[in-house]
């Protein structure tokens, strides 16, 4: 099974590891990772502590800890950052969300869909649907519903 496959069918808890420049540790929870492809996977995050020990050490763990009773069993990645991007559409600034999502279709950002069905997911796909688009039925590699 391929590593994108198992993060995308397995549920279960994932905890991200990193450290600052001077190895002081910081550990926290994280949905699994969003895979580009088999050797590049893909965490959102806010400029937070975790971000920020990023900035200055590259280096971090990923564990996922599997829902299964009884048991401890996993997958730990072993991750260094090779870059970021904070707006590769370029929508920063805008304030109409029909152009930013046209934006986000024609450039084939990766776009973190909720894909829950709660009312922020219904919210979302009103304004694709706005947009005269619907990326849940072209299924874009970009598109990534992941169902929390």
């Amino acid at each position: 099974m391929k590593l994108s496959e198992y993060f995308e069918n397995t549920l279960g808890r994932g905890v991200l590891a990193t450290a600052d420049a001077k190895g002081i540790v910081d550990a926290a929870v994280y949905s699994r990772p969003h895979f580009v492809d088999e050797e590049t996977a893909v965490w959102i995050m806010t400029d937070r502590l975790t971000h920020a020990n990023l900035q200055s050490n590259p280096h971090a763990a990923y564990i996922l800890a599997e829902a299964k009773e009884n048991a401890f069993v996993g997958k730990r990645l072993y991750l260094t950052k090779i870059r970021e991007e904070s707006d590769p559409a370029k929508i920063a600034g805008g304030k109409d969300i029909v152009v930013a999502l046209k934006k986000i279709y024609a450039a084939g950002t990766p776009f973190v869909s909720r894909g829950d069905r709660s009312g922020t997911h219904s919210a979302e796909l009103r304004m694709w649907k706005a947009a005269a688009l619907d990326p849940n039925q072209a299924k874009p590699s970009w598109y990534r519903p992941i169902g929390q």
